[in-house]
């Protein structure tokens, strides 16, 4: 896929090397690959790599979200805008008891095959997103008006600060998936990606008695296009 960004957020010594090996099509192509990452040993094995990279030192607020806010910032500021972009992260999820199931399944969209299937979804122009579709949720009750999660005060709260209107509220957990640059332009020229990261949590926070606000942007990335009048798609 030509004409893309690229954004990764890598937390774990070792995670670099599992993620370009699922995705060596994507970043072969990419126009731009802006990583973040937290720790030094982390930073190294990124630059000791072949790939040209953009490489932000962040803090760990917001988890992989506040990592990719921080990518999103640069990419608006500094480079010249691509039809596509990418969003990826090492989905360890030590707290997970099945977490290589959801690495294998998030990153399968970007092996060969099913790359060139979400290049012709997104080659649709009502279709804004595309990630796994043993990933695609829906959360909102629509008797209720509200979400199925713990997430639900701060959606609803977010939705209304914001004053986005979704078609519908499908979204790709682990936050792993190819996008339109459309879908989200708009947006983050009026709210600053920075300043949305101000109010992520910090540290590794869980969301599973209590709701996040850096949880809730893992939905809300998704609810952007959608408000927009794009779709989401499973591959």
């Amino acid at each position: 896929m030509n004409d893309c960004t690229v954004f990764i957020h890598v937390y774990y010594t070792g995670s670099w090397k599992m993620i370009t090996g699922k995705c060596s099509q994507l970043l072969d192509a990419a126009t731009n690959i802006i990583v973040s990452a937290c720790d030094d040993d982390v930073i190294k094995e990124i630059s000791d790599d072949r790939y040209a990279v953009v490489i932000q030192k962040v803090t760990n607020k917001g988890k992989d979200i506040g990592g990719k806010l921080a990518g999103l910032s640069y990419y608006y500021q500094f480079c010249e805008p691509t039809t596509y972009l990418a969003f990826m992260h090492d989905k360890i999820s030590p707290q997970t008891l099945n977490a290589g199931y959801w690495f294998d399944q998030l990153y399968e969209i970007f092996t060969p095959g099913k790359l060139d299937i979400a290049a012709r979804k997104l080659a649709d122009p009502k279709i804004g997103v595309a990630g796994s579709s043993a990933f695609l949720k829906n959360e909102y009750s629509k008797s209720r008006k509200n979400f199925d999660t713990t997430n639900s005060d701060i959606l609803l709260r977010l939705l209304s600060q914001y004053q986005l209107q979704p078609g519908a509220f499908d979204y790709i957990g682990g936050t792993i998936f190819l996008a339109r640059d459309a879908a989200f332009r708009n947006f983050f020229r009026i709210n600053h990606p920075l300043l949305i990261r101000e109010d992520l949590e910090e540290g590794n926070v869980l969301d599973l008695e209590n709701g996040t606000n850096t949880h809730s942007w893992e939905r809300m990335l998704c609810f952007i296009p959608q408000a927009a009048g794009f779709k989401i798609a499973g591959v």
